[in-house]
Parts: C-alpha cells; sequence; structure tokens
C-alpha cells in the first residue's frame, strides 16, 4: 500500500472553525507492507526503526521492549494508528491475523529536516489501509476508504494531542485536488468518552465532515519550496487558540476574512477562472497576514514571504501552505512558461525548490 502526502492551498486555521480549505494531495509516498507472521512487530527504516514486537489484548498495544522516549515519539503514530484498526478488526468480530508491517517514507528531507508534506498522516492511513487489506478489505470501494479516513482522524488526532484538521488524513485517504470541511471536534471528543467502540465511532455520520474533488483547471500548477526550517503544527494551533481566548472578536474577523479568500478560491476553481483563483491566493494571504499580526507570531518567515513575492513579480500568487513558521512555501499558476519564471526566481534567490506534482489517486 501506499499514501500521498499533502499540501494547504487555502483555508489554514480557518478549517478548524468549520471553514470549508482546499488541499492537495502531493506524490510523496509513504509506503507500506502488511505481511502474515507469527505475532505482530512494526519496522521503519526512514525513522530509523528496526524490527520492535507488540501485543495486543483487544483494546490496547503494547511494545513489548522498553522504549526510550526518543523510540516513544517515532512509534506514537504506528501505535495509534494499529491500535485503532485492531480495535475495529474486533469490533468487527473478527479476530486479527498476526502480521509485521514495515513503512518506508519518501518525505523529502534538505539537511536532514522534514519539509513539510505530512508522513505521519500518510504513514497513518497506509498502515491501515495495509492492515485492512490483509483482513480483505477492498479499499477501492469508498465505503471503505471513508473507514480508512474515520480510523486515521481517530489515529492521528489522539497521537497529536487532540489536535489539527485532519486535512492531511483527507489527502492521504482520497487523493487529487479536493475541498475538505473538518468534522466538528467537540462533538469528536464527546464521542471519544461515551463508551461506543471504534466501529460504532467510524460507521456513524460524523458531523461536519464533506469532501469533494475539484478538477483543476487547464494548465493549473502547484509548485512548492522549503524554507530550510520545520514547523510543529500543534505548538503554532495552541499559540492561536491563546489569540483566540485573548481576543474573540478579532480572532473571528480573521476567520471570516480566511473563510471569504478561500470560498473566492473555490468558486473560482470550479468555474476555471485562473485569474480569480490567483486574486482569491493573494487575498488569502493577506488575510494570514492578518492572523500572524494578531496573534503576535511569526507565521510567515522571511523565507516563505520571499517565495511569495517571488511568485507574485511572476503574475502568479504564492503564499505559506500549512500553520506556518517554517515548511513549505507554495504558488499557484497556470501555464508551464510562469512556472519556470517561478522555479528561476526561487533559484536566484538561493530557495530549494521541490519537484513534485498532484497525486492522481488516495491510498492505493
Amino acid at each position: 500500500m501506499k499514501a500521498p502526502g499533502k499540501l494547504m492551498v487555502s483555508g489554514e486555521y480557518s478549517v478548524l472553525e468549520g471553514a470549508p480549505c482546499v488541499a492537495a494531495a502531493v506524490d510523496k509516498y509513504v509506503e507500506c507492507w502488511v505481511r502474515p507472521w507469527k505475532g505482530l512487530r512494526f519496522k521503519s527504516k526512514s525513522l530509523g526503526l528496526d524490527w520492535v514486537e507488540a501485543g495486543f489484548d483487544g483494546k490496547t498495544l503494547k511494545w513489548k521492549k522498553p522504549l526510550s522516549p526518543e523510540e516513544g515519539g517515532k512509534l506514537r503514530f504506528a501505535e495509534k494508528a494499529l491500535e485503532a484498526v485492531l480495535q475495529y478488526l474486533v469490533a468487527c468480530g473478527k479476530t486479527p491475523e498476526g502480521m509485521e508491517v514495515e513503512t518506508k517514507s519518501e518525505e523529502t528531507r534538505i539537511a536532514g529536516k522534514k519539509v513539510g508534506f505530512g508522513s505521519s498522516a500518510a504513514a497513518v492511513v497506509a498502515i491501515i489501509g495495509g492492515v485492512l487489506k490483509l483482513h480483505d478489505y477492498n479499499l477501492m470501494d469508498e465505503y471503505a476508504k471513508e473507514i480508512v479516513f474515520k480510523l486515521g482522524c481517530l489515529a492521528h488526532y489522539l497521537a497529536q494531542g487532540k489536535v489539527g484538521s485532519a486535512f492531511d488524513i483527507a489527502c492521504s485517504t482520497y487523493g487529487r485536488l479536493m475541498v475538505y470541511t473538518r468534522f466538528e471536534g467537540a462533538w469528536l471528543d464527546k464521542e471519544l468518552v461515551s463508551g461506543k467502540d471504534v466501529r460504532e465511532l467510524v460507521e456513524q455520520k460524523w458531523p461536519g465532515f464533506t469532501q469533494r474533488w475539484l478538477l483543476p483547471p487547464k494548465g493549473f500548477r502547484l509548485l512548492g519550496a522549503f524554507t530550510g526550517q520545520s514547523a510543529s503544527t500543534p505548538a503554532l494551533i495552541r499559540k492561536v487558540r491563546d489569540w483566540k481566548a485573548l481576543d474573540g472578536k478579532a480572532y473571528a474577523t480573521c476567520m471570516a476574512a480566511l473563510q471569504a479568500a478561500t470560498e473566492k478560491l473555490i468558486k473560482a476553481l470550479d468555474a476555471e477562472d485562473p485569474v480569480g483563483a490567483l486574486n482569491a491566493v493573494k487575498e488569502n494571504r493577506a488575510a494570514l497576514l492578518g492572523l500572524q499580526k494578531g496573534a503576535g507570531m511569526e507565521l510567515e518567515t522571511r523565507g516563505l514571504r520571499v517565495r511569495a513575492e517571488a511568485a507574485e513579480g511572476c503574475w502568479a500568487a504564492g503564499k505559506w501552505s500549512g500553520a506556518g513558521g517554517g515548511d513549505s512555501g507554495i504558488a499557484l499558476c497556470f501555464d508551464e512558461r510562469t512556472a519556470e519564471c517561478i522555479h528561476t526566481a526561487w533559484r536566484k534567490a538561493g530557495l530549494q525548490v521541490l519537484d513534485l506534482h498532484l497525486a492522481g489517486q488516495g491510498i492505493e
């Protein structure tokens, strides 16, 4: 199995308030092999982990050897993914087979730093999909994909400390360019302590959750460049929440501006209106800079600003992607000549251009 990475095109932060976002699955994959074995064990060359055996008692997964804090941190997403999918199988009346699970990531690293394509989410989706496939689930079936998505949400949500929008899980599950609206976080928090089993949780309707694909207009290009530093999404989200608590009115105004820009982008892409799409991305960047000012945080670093301004200098549009503070900057354009102009400008500025394309499929 393999699952693609992600980039946020528009809708950062406002997606956490129930607004839609535009997100793209990109061709940076996590591969997963799930093979029959006498017990249960996990390995990830990308994480520098050799085989680690585990036990599962029907509810909880426990590693059989003492782990260092570093090893525990590396394993937390795999642990929650395996735990969620095994709990689901048990709730469905199945006896999980013995298996060995191995992952390998294509996540780009520059000078040892992650670029920010969402490899943890892709790994969660690939692991869950691989285990379900071993138990004869057809992952080409849309209902099965929804089960993968919801199990992935549970695993990633818990591994991250109940923060995040899960748009990265959606990208890894469904692929392509999409409009995504997050489930209601408060609802899920209540469901997690309701006593329902995992099957009941994932097989019910999730309030707020929607996903639909967008057909990219002719010539659509999504370009990326790395800032040179990685960012922590959960930490940034918590700081923005602090600002919300201090000045709810200003926060709400900012979220409304972010939502309006994203809705304009969706409308423009649906109408195959390149000029409207570029203007919407520029409007989104302006709203994000308002968020940066209000929260008193550096979200658009110098490297991200240079990338955005270089894109605008080529008559395109650029912004940061995701929570900000590092990781990747993106540019949107609609022809190869403009794309080459942007890449040339980025290289002249000493920036690291990323080779990426839309992923035509989600988990496969």
